[in-house]
């Protein structure tokens, strides 16, 4: 993965994580333990030159524990609150924008929002998706780059 994140700084693609947390809505997880982690996570892919230019998180989930976060939204994936948002505070082309996940609601998301370009890896989330997948994201990078990235 780190190979591949370095891949899509060297081709000036600005990487974003869109992530549901709804562990937060049924309390598993503080939203303070969330954002020390997410913080962890950010320090960490730094120190290794991958900047991550921003994590977009909903904590939202319609059958949630937590009375604050129970709700339906347009953030929580597959709706595409979080990849419009991105798009509009960082002024980014979404149709030639890329999508990777391992949900089937990642590339739901991603269709919603307008990108044109998504990529599933495999996971157990997906084991019966007829989507291609590939195994790991370096993979997936190489093939987007060899097949569609014109500058």
């Amino acid at each position: 993965s780190i190979d591949a994140m370095r891949l899509l700084q060297e081709n000036r693609y600005l990487i974003f994580i869109i992530t549901n947390q709804s562990g937060i809505a049924r309390g598993l997880i503080s939203m303070k333990e969330y954002k020390a982690l997410e913080k962890k996570i950010e320090n960490y892919l730094y120190n290794l030159s991958i900047k991550i230019a921003k994590t977009y998180f909903c904590p939202h989930h319609p059958n949630a524990e937590i009375k604050a976060y129970k709700k339906t939204c347009t953030c929580r994936k597959p709706e595409p609150g979080m990849i419009l948002k991105a798009a509009l505070e960082y002024d980014l082309d979404i149709k030639n924008s890329i999508l990777v996940g391992d949900k089937i609601s990642d590339i739901e998301c991603s269709a919603r929002a307008g990108l044109k370009n998504s990529y599933l890896i495999r996971s157990k989330y997906n084991q019966n998706s007829n989507i291609i997948k590939f195994n790991d994201l370096k993979s997936c990078i190489d093939h987007h780059l060899n097949n569609y990235v014109q500058w």
